[in-house]
Order: C-alpha cells, then structure tokens, then sequence
C-alpha cells in the first residue's frame, strides 16, 4: 500500500495545512476502517486512478495557496480545532467539511468576491460590489431511506465504497437533490441569526462533497459514480423558490451549489 503521508512532500501546502490531520486519521480506528481520503488515496494503486488523484491533489495544492491569500484570518480555517477527536467517523466528515470550506472561499474568490474573511458562525464575509454577504458552508453527505432512493438502475452500495447507478431521463435525483438542497438550507439558516456582522445578503454555499477528491461513503449517493445524472440547476432552483416562499428566510440573497473541482458553481440568483 502506497505511503500517501510521504507523497505529500510533492503538495507542500496539502502537506502544511492537512497533513497533521491526516496523521491523526491514520492512527484512529482498526486497520479495516475506511479513513476518507487516506483510504481513497491508498485504494487507487497506479495508473489512470492515480494520475487523476494527482491532479486532485495538485489542484487542492494550489487551492490553499490561493485561499491563504484571499482569505483573512485563514489560519484559524484549521486552527479552531487542532484535534480531530476519537470518533472515525466524526473525523472523516470533519476533513471533508473544510475542504469545502476551502472551496468555497476560492470559489467566491473566483465569482468575485472581495475582502473573505473567515468569521466562524456563519463561517465567511465577503464583499462584492460594495455589498457585505454572510456565507455559510455545508456539504451534502450520505443519506438513506427515501433521499437515497434516486435510481433506476444500480450496482454496489455507499456501504461498501463501490456504488454505480443509472436514471432514465427524467429520473429521481432532482427530487432527492430538491429535498437534499432544501433541508441544508433550513438547517443552517440559524447560523446567521448568530452573527453580529452588518450585511447587504445571505449566501448558503453547498458543497455536494467532492470538492476535491471523491469520498464514496460520505456523499449523497445521486453524486456518487453516477452515469448520468438529472440537471442539479433543475433541483436548485426549485428548492430555492419554495424556501424563500416560505417567507422564514429574510435576508437569504443567494444558494451556491458547488459540484468541487473545477466545474462551474450554480448561482442562483445570478449574481450582477
């Protein structure tokens, strides 16, 4: 099994920022366990597996270089909690969670955005235009029961880290993705109510969990090794008009979902 720890040494700033993380990960749990993106890393072996883990890599690499400068007080993105704890599977979502944090501020940075800072609850601030925005960052995880059941076709299971599923045209996952969306808004709207920090709008920005690598056990699985999967844009937009239809959600500007890597993030409403 390859040393994933060693091969760090290629992304310094994977190896600075989460490399404490990652040794932590190592040494929790039985050797069966999976550990998330020590597991992924391992099980990839050679050829085309890991030459795409090195581009996921590379890229998380350079991600943090930009987002230590774009992102005031980024230090602490890491810092607010050294120790990941004892509980494996607390520390796997744990990981993922910043990662998309870490997303989301290049991401914003990328839309537009000026003056991110790191601020804890909600997690971000930014400026765009001269307009102050609070930003909240959740990741879409596994689910089960009648979210999950989004295929017409499938192979595997998320249990077991090998999980393949086909739709129709027409299938279930804008539905599922709906509720996913919906629930994730609903849920950490609160944050911003905890702010002091004036601003022109609310962003929740959500991740759909592979950010930077994939986590098969930790994603939703109509994101998993999907072959095709219904428009999210159809599913964004649905959820977003009924939860600001509720009228419960004042100052909610904007919903981001982010696919990770670098596809385009869905917007909506547009932002300018």
């Amino acid at each position: 099994m390859r040393d994933v720890l060693r091969d760090l040494g290629n992304h310094p700033q994977v190896s600075r920022w989460l490399g404490p993380w990652l040794r932590q990960l190592r040494n929790m749990g039985a050797p069966e366990d999976y550990r998330g993106i020590l597991s992924e890393l391992e099980e990839a072996g050679g050829g085309t597996a890991q030459l795409q883990h090195n581009r996921d890599l590379g890229r998380l690499d350079c991600h943090l270089c930009i987002a230590r400068k774009v992102c005031g007080d980024f230090e602490s993105v890491f810092s607010e909690r050294l120790q990941l704890g004892t509980d494996l599977h607390e520390a796997n979502a744990r990981i993922l969670d910043k990662l998309a944090e870490i997303r989301a501020i290049v991401g914003l940075h990328l839309l537009g955005f000026e003056g991110i800072r790191f601020i804890r609850t909600p997690d971000l601030v930014a400026t765009l235009e001269g307009k102050a925005f609070l930003v909240e960052v959740t990741r879409l995880g596994a689910s089960t029961g009648k979210r999950a059941d989004v295929w017409d076709w499938e192979s595997g299971s998320i249990a077991s880290g090998a999980h393949v599923g086909m739709e129709a045209t027409g299938g279930r996952s804008v539905g599922t993705l709906f509720d996913a969306i919906y629930r994730e808004i609903e849920g950490k709207y609160p944050q911003f109510k905890k702010s002091k920090c004036q601003a022109d709008g609310r962003i929740v920005w959500i991740s759909l969990g592979r950010d930077y690598l994939t986590a098969g056990r930790y994603e939703l699985p109509d994101v998993g090794l999907q072959v095709r999967m219904s428009n999210p844009e159809r599913a964004l937009e649905l959820a977003l008009r009924e939860i600001k239809g509720t009228g419960g959600y004042p100052g909610l500007s904007h919903v981001v979902l982010s696919r990770g890597r670098d596809h385009i993030d869905l917007v909506l409403p547009e932002l300018g």
